[in-house]
C-alpha cells in the first residue's frame, strides 16, 4: 500500500489532536513525498496552524452545525456538508484515516468519495469504510499507541517506531514568549487548574497553597492558564499574592504553548493544557483521579503522575459519583505532599 495523498480525520478533542501528531510526523519521515491533509474542528485548527508538514488543513465547523441543529435548520446542515465534502473531493485524496472513528467523522470521507477509507467502527457504521481496524487488534497502551496502531495496521508506518510528540510553534511565537517573561522572577511554575470534567480538578485551595509557597517561600512566579470562563476562578487562587500572574482568557492556543514551554514546572489535571505541556517537553506534575494515566496521561519522560487509587478508581465519571467523601481521590493528594515534591524538582 503506497498512496501518495493521505487525509487524516481527527476533529477533537484538543489533547487527542495533539496526540495524533506523532503519526503524521512518522508518516512524513517514512514517506517524504506523500501529500498529507487533515480535517479538524476549531480547537484542532489552532493547534495545527504552525504545522508546516501539513499540505492541506480543513476546518470542519462543528459549532455552526450544532447551532443549525438547535434551530432545526437541517437543510443548512445538508448544504454545508455537500460544500465541505465537495471541496475535499477536489484534492483527489487516495486514502483517509479516521482517528476519531465515529459516525460523524467517518461520514466526511464517505461523502467525499475517497476510494480507501480506514477507521475503527462498530455495527452498521462499518459500511462507511473500506478498511476497518477493530480495537480488539490493539495490544493496549497509550492513546498515541492506538493512533500509531491504526496507521501501522495499514502498512504506512513501521510498527516498532514512534514519531516525535511536539506542539508545532513558529520561532516568532517562541521568541515573543521569552521576551515577555524576562521581567518575571524565576522559578516559573505554571498552573492550569481546570478541565471540562469537574472530577478531574485538583481542589482550588490546594492550588492556592502551592501558589503561595512558590511566590512567598521560593521567591518565584506563578502563572495561571485557562480559558475566559476560568479567569475569575484563577484570580481567587492568586488573590493577594504579589508574584501571581493570571493569563486565563488572554492567550491563543499557540501563545499558551509558547509560554508553557518556558515554565520550570507545570501542574494540572488530565486536560488539554496537560497534553500541550507534555508536547513542550517540560517538567510537569499531572493529577489523576477518574481517568487512566496509562491511556491518556502526559506522553513526556519529564512528567510525574500523582494518583490515589480508591476502590472506585478510575470511575470515568465527569462528576464524582460518591454520596459522601466527594472527590476523595483528589483531596487525598494533599498540598503538603505536592509542595515537598515541587521543592525537589526546583532544586
Amino acid at each position: 500500500m503506497n498512496p501518495k495523498k493521505i487525509l487524516f480525520i481527527k476533529l477533537s478533542s484538543l489533547g487527542d489532536v495533539i496526540m495524533t501528531i506523532p503519526v503524521a510526523d512518522l508518516l512524513k519521515q517514512t514517506h517524504p513525498g506523500v501529500k498529507l491533509g487533515w480535517v479538524t474542528e476549531e480547537g484542532g485548527m489552532e493547534a495545527l496552524e504552525d504545522y508546516h508538514d501539513l499540505d492541506k488543513l480543513y476546518l470542519f465547523e462543528k459549532k455552526k452545525i450544532e447551532e443549525w441543529a438547535r434551530k432545526v435548520r437541517y437543510l443548512k446542515i445538508i448544504s454545508y456538508l455537500r460544500r465541505f465534502t465537495r471541496e475535499i473531493r477536489k484534492e483527489g485524496w487516495e486514502l483517509s484515516i479516521d482517528f476519531q472513528s465515529l459516525f460523524r467523522s467517518s461520514l466526511i470521507p464517505f461523502l467525499a468519495c475517497i476510494p480507501r477509507r480506514a477507521a475503527s467502527l462498530k455495527g452498521i457504521n462499518r459500511l462507511m469504510v473500506t478498511d476497518n481496524i477493530p480495537y480488539a487488534t490493539f495490544p493496549g497502551g497509550h492513546a498515541i499507541d492506538w493512533y500509531h496502531h491504526l496507521a501501522s495496521s495499514l502498512g504506512l508506518i513501521p510498527k516498532e517506531k514512534r514519531g516525535r510528540f511536539f506542539f508545532p510553534l513558529s520561532e516568532e511565537k517562541k521568541k515573543a514568549a521569552r521576551d515577555e517573561l524576562k521581567k518575571y522572577k524565576r522559578p516559573f511554575v505554571g498552573l492550569a487548574p481546570f478541565s471540562k470534567w469537574p472530577s478531574k480538578n485538583w481542589p482550588e485551595e490546594y492550588y492556592r497553597d502551592v501558589a503561595r509557597w512558590v511566590t512567598e517561600e521560593r521567591g518565584g512566579t506563578v502563572f495561571l492558564f485557562g480559558g475566559p470562563g476560568e479567569r475569575e476562578k484563577n484570580e481567587s487562587i492568586i488573590h493577594g499574592l504579589e508574584h501571581g500572574v493570571n493569563k486565563a482568557g488572554e492567550l491563543s492556543l499557540s501563545e499558551f504553548a509558547a509560554r508553557a514551554g518556558e515554565m520550570d514546572l507545570f501542574l494540572s489535571g488530565d486536560s488539554g493544557p496537560m497534553h500541550i505541556a507534555a508536547a513542550m517537553g517540560i517538567k510537569q506534575f499531572a493529577f489523576f483521579g477518574p481517568t487512566k494515566p496509562k491511556k491518556t496521561g502526559p506522553y513526556n519522560p519529564k512528567a510525574r503522575i500523582f494518583q490515589i487509587m480508591l476502590t472506585c478508581s478510575p470511575c470515568f465519571q465527569k462528576k464524582c459519583p460518591l454520596e459522601t467523601d466527594k472527590m476523595a481521590c483528589m483531596k487525598e493528594l494533599t498540598p503538603s505532599l505536592i509542595i515537598r515534591e515541587i521543592e525537589k524538582e526546583l532544586q
